[in-house]
């Protein structure tokens, strides 16, 4: 997929060409092709399609771009959100079992941030019915979110049955996580309810 399909999808059909800063300031370790690190305090921003990290490090401006990256990694002080460069852009791993999904910033949970999803390691998928039909057909007893249309819920679902054969990280009573904020706008891991 090109990185402008990418940023169309992000932004809903609006093609930014000016510079946003986008809600996810805070703490990245940022892990350069080079194997040098930088931890920054920082946020991801975009501009002309393509995104980038803006920062001083010993009184000089340092920006960096995703081909000039390994990884970065979103911190939080209970856990951290690991990201890798895809085409302009970074993609973080915000739900994850046995399918996971992307999101273009680290602290967004839902169907309106989901890009991509994977069933283990298999392709990675842009999000969309079609796709998340062919990820969850091989489950018994259906699916009751995919039959009220709700894809997202569907993944979430889906993801809960398979937890007790997978190793997908889970609290007690094996529930799945999903990573990003949860129902009261806070950031940290958000336990997926029945």
């Amino acid at each position: 997929m090109q990185s402008t399909s990418l940023n169309h999808m992000f932004y809903y059909g609006a093609l930014r060409t000016t510079t946003k800063k986008m809600p996810v300031k805070g703490k990245y370790k940022i892990l350069f092709k080079d194997g040098s690190e930088d931890v920054v305090e920082t946020r991801v921003l975009s501009a002309k399609s393509k995104d980038y990290f803006s920062y001083k490090l010993l009184n000089e401006k340092v920006t960096v771009y995703p081909e000039d990256t390994k990884s970065v990694t979103r911190l939080w002080d209970e856990f951290e959100v690991a990201g890798e460069p895809f085409g302009d852009h970074w993609l973080f791993k915000t739900i994850e079992g046995s399918i996971n999904g992307y999101s273009k910033l680290p602290n967004t949970t839902g169907a309106e941030s989901l890009l991509f999803i994977q069933k283990g390691d298999g392709e990675r998928l842009p999000f969309n019915p079609t796709n998340v039909l062919e990820l969850v057909n091989d489950q018994e007893g259906g699916n009751e979110a995919l039959n009220n249309g709700d894809y997202f819920g569907a993944i979430v679902e889906y993801n809960q049955k398979k937890s007790n054969n997978s190793s997908c990280e889970r609290l007690e009573e094996d529930r799945p996580l999903l990573r990003g904020p949860d129902a009261r706008g806070t950031f940290g891991l958000r336990e997926v309810f029945d």
